[in-house]
């Protein structure tokens, strides 16, 4: 993926003014990842516990992110 960024020149903000120069940069990502989930019967209905991990890579600009999330839903009961 290729994102440029149109340099920028603040005016107004005296010595707090924000400069920058046209950007380009070339990026390539992959992300591999797992999600857990199991359902669990409860007398007031469903208890269904959640987990995802995620890694993700970007190449190119040597940036990387490990993320992990778990979350737990309840359902109510149908008849």
């Amino acid at each position: 993926m290729r994102s440029k960024l149109d340099g920028l020149i603040e005016s107004g903000g005296d010595i707090y003014g924000l400069t920058y120069g046209d950007q380009t940069i070339d990026t390539l990502s992959g992300t591999r990842g797992l999600r857990l989930e199991y359902a669990m019967p409860m007398d007031w209905g469903m208890l269904k516990p959640r987990a995802r991990l995620e890694y993700t890579t970007i190449s190119r600009d040597r940036a990387m992110s490990v993320s992990a999330i778990s979350t737990s839903t309840r359902s109510p009961a149908t008849t």
